[in-house]
């Protein structure tokens, strides 16, 4: 997905914030103004939160089933 206008990415800010507010992932902004995302298997900082992607919320699989 090409996310291009800052209309566009401002709106998958939004979206994001409100999908970890759901998930009971905490958003914290660094001084360097990265954002940090911690909580229930989440622990993940990004530079901006519209590079974030629904499926950076499911656990992590570790191993082969």
């Amino acid at each position: 997905m090409s996310i291009n206008t800052a209309e566009q990415r401002a709106k998958r800010r939004e979206e994001i914030r409100q999908l970890a507010a759901r998930r009971g992932v905490a958003v914290r902004v660094s001084p360097s103004g990265a954002y940090h995302l911690k909580g229930k298997g989440v622990d993940l900082k990004v530079i901006d939160l519209a590079d974030v992607y629904e499926s950076d919320f499911l656990p992590a699989v570790v191993g082969y089933p």
